[in-house]
């Protein structure tokens, strides 16, 4: 439906406009982020970002990922899906750059003979659902709803 592209469109909105802050303030060396900025980073070092946004459809992520790829980026940064990683990570291993997904879940992803330059900063979600339930357990709990 015309809702489903219109709702994808404004998170890229959000995500975007916090990348774009992130790189700035990488570029910057402003520690009021990452306090040890200016430690980490080499000196010379500026980081260059190029936005694509895919509505959450795999075909057009395949595609914006060659597209990335061929212009000689480094890394690529996403998806938030599971499903686009899934194909953003096949294309770009193919020429060996690496990605980086902040909201990817699927266990699926962790298999480095499928998607050997994928990586993510979420933990696949079987061992999110274990140390829910070991959290639950742990403090007797029993009986929960889920939202």
């Amino acid at each position: 439906t015309d809702a489903v592209p219109q709702m994808l469109g404004d998170s890229f909105v959000t995500v975007a406009a916090a990348a774009m802050l992130a790189v700035l303030h990488i570029n910057r060396r402003d520690s009021s982020v990452v306090p040890d900025a200016r430690q980490l980073l080499p000196d010379g070092f500026r980081m260059v970002m190029e936005l694509r946004d895919s509505n959450g459809l795999s075909a057009a992520a395949a595609r914006a990922t060659l597209a990335m790829t061929g212009a000689g980026r480094d890394a690529i940064v996403g998806s938030f899906r599971s499903s686009v990683s899934e194909s953003v990570a096949r294309v770009a291993a193919l020429e060996g750059v690496p990605v980086v997904s902040w909201g990817s879940e699927i266990p699926q992803l962790s298999d480095k003979a499928e998607y050997p330059t994928f990586s993510r900063t979420i933990p696949p979600l079987t061992f999110q659902v274990r140390a829910m339930m070991e959290a639950l357990l742990a403090l007797g709990i029993r009986r929960v709803a889920f939202l």
